[in-house]
């Protein structure tokens, strides 16, 4: 049963089925700041990506985002034999067998309102649906992807997952990588949320620039800065600098931080890794304003001892933002900072969720917020 926390939140609980490496897995209370822990190769990633598919209803972009992000690719020849390159769509559903009754489902457990996304051949689509006549060389074996959300729904033309990596086939019916000739839009999805994923690696230069712009617009900028003197009390500023001529976008833009007693202002990236996780966090969260954040492990880059006041920065700022945060750990001292820093919060507002297989499939164990401190004395399984 779903649980309502009277939070407002876009996912009060969540429900993944055929997604990947999840069947079926449901976690029935979600808070406005989650962490799910558990061990490797668990699923931990997936469920991040099921909610940032979710926030963005499914957008095929995204979907292909997913795909390139794990090298789920398919390659074959144009008709002038160069390498064509697409996304493998059936490896976004569980177990690679796609029928056109299976969907991948996500979203609130005991709502409709959910991303369904379906994968089917031309052929098997009713009359109505065939909008891609067999005349302009599409015949009927190309799949159709088919994502709806809350009575929206689109179709793209696909690649199929048997496409031959040596049998050139006409390249000139899609572009190099992004399927959308012949899109159909029977309405327009007006929901996306606002919704950035971070991790497990360093954002680029030209990323935090980006979200440093936006904040400043935004006006929060001075309370992002403020979070880097948690790692080092010197900073006084930070600014973005460089060019913004596309020609010099990834190389030119960068930030650069005035630290107390030093004359000349240094590189954001020379202060070592963890200051630039930290920064990117509270800058992502007010990105994300009124949508969601995803964060893969959250904990890497933060030293022990600064966790509790990482935790602390992250829920205040989603509750300033209205921003609904899932993060992904490995880390017991990250369990624990998290668990401290929900003490100085409302009660419902952080979910600590543990993710375990078991012989019939993955299971959600989820930890009630007075069990949160009791949790982190003990230990909990996270690796």
């Amino acid at each position: 049963m779903e649980i309502d926390n009277g939070l407002g939140l876009h996912l009060p609980s969540l429900r993944v089925r055929n997604f990947r490496g999840i069947e079926d897995l449901s976690i029935q209370r979600l808070g406005r700041i989650n962490l799910i822990a558990g061990r490797n190769g668990v699923g931990k990633t997936t469920i991040l990506e099921a909610a940032w598919i979710f926030a963005r209803r499914g957008a095929v972009q995204t979907l292909e985002e997913v795909l390139q992000r794990h090298n789920e690719l398919l390659t074959a020849l144009d008709e002038n034999h160069e390498a064509l390159v697409v996304p493998d769509y059936a490896a976004l559903f569980h177990g690679r067998t796609v029928k056109p009754e299976d969907a991948i489902v996500i979203g609130p457990v005991s709502s409709s309102a959910s991303v369904r996304i379906q994968l089917a051949k031309r052929g098997d689509l009713p009359e109505q649906d065939n909008i891609w006549p067999t005349a302009s060389g599409w015949g009927n074996t190309v799949d159709v992807l088919k994502v709806s959300y809350n009575g929206h729904e689109s179709l793209y033309p696909v690649w199929p997952g048997d496409l031959d990596p040596f049998e050139p086939v006409p390249s000139w019916h899609l572009s190099r990588f992004s399927p959308n000739l012949g899109r159909k839009d029977r309405a327009s999805t007006n929901h996306v949320l606002k919704c950035e994923s971070l991790g497990p690696g360093l954002p680029s230069n030209y990323t935090m620039a980006n979200y440093l712009d936006a904040v400043t617009v935004m006006g929060v900028r001075e309370s992002a800065v403020r979070s880097l003197r948690l790692i080092d009390d010197r900073v006084e500023d930070a600014n973005a600098v460089g060019e913004s001529d596309p020609r010099y976008l990834r190389r030119g833009r960068r930030i650069l931080v005035t630290l107390r007693d030093i004359p000349i202002p240094v590189s954001l990236n020379s202060l070592g890794d963890g200051i630039i996780r930290l920064f990117a966090a509270a800058l992502a969260v007010a990105r994300s304003r009124g949508g969601l954040l995803v964060i893969d492990e959250i904990e890497n880059g933060i030293h022990y001892t600064v966790q509790q006041d990482f935790w602390e920065m992250i829920i205040k700022a989603a509750m300033d933002h209205n921003v609904q945060v899932f993060a992904t750990t490995h880390s017991f001292d990250c369990v624990r900072g998290f668990a401290a820093a929900a003490e100085e919060f409302e009660r419902d507002a952080c979910a600590l969720v543990r993710i375990d297989r078991f012989r019939d499939g993955l299971k959600a164990i989820e930890y009630p917020p007075e069990d949160l401190e009791a949790a982190a004395v003990q230990g909990i399984e996270v690796r």
